[in-house]
């Protein structure tokens, strides 16, 4: 009998050791950031830029009407970049 609960013991540490083990096996741990960004400020008129566009004469507006914005003085460029990096033991 006592060969027996030794069989049965064994068994049951094995099981709770792979059960256990699951938890300790290598991860895929991904972490990601925002490694830059920024923003350029590009004056208009520069050269390359096209030709202006023609202007077309409009109707005056109604009183209760305000007139469209002018053209913007500068343009606006906005870059940015990821970098994603795997921090576990398991590739990804």
């Amino acid at each position: 009998m006592d060969s027996l609960a030794g069989y049965i013991a064994t068994l049951c540490v094995g099981a709770a050791g792979q059960y256990l083990s699951q938890f300790l096996r290598p991860r895929v741990k991904i972490k990601y950031w925002q490694s830059h960004s920024f923003i350029y400020k590009i004056p208009r008129g520069q050269q390359g830029d096209p030709a202006p566009a023609p202007v077309i004469p409009r109707a005056l507006p109604a009183a209760n009407q305000a007139e469209p914005p002018a053209a913007p003085q500068h343009f606006f460029l906005l870059t940015q970049s990821v970098t994603i990096q795997n921090f576990g033991r398991e590739l990804c």
